[in-house]
């Protein structure tokens, strides 16, 4: 059994004490959407730079 908590596509998979799994997308993209819809402007540079310090900057929405 594997013990690398990643998936092939990069998603990372964790479990806890309650039994629940999650699959956390680790990709930017799909996340960058889903925080523009939710909160409806683009990240600021600040935002952006605290929650996808891995990938460039860019106008979202």
């Amino acid at each position: 059994m594997s013990t690398d908590p990643n998936t092939t596509d990069g998603d990372l998979i964790s479990g806890g004490d309650d039994g629940r799994v999650i699959r956390w997308s680790l990709r930017p993209d799909p996340l960058v959407g889903k925080l523009c819809r939710e909160i409806g402007r683009d990240l600021t540079r600040k935002e952006w730079v605290a929650y996808l310090p891995s990938a460039d900057y860019r106008p979202t929405c």
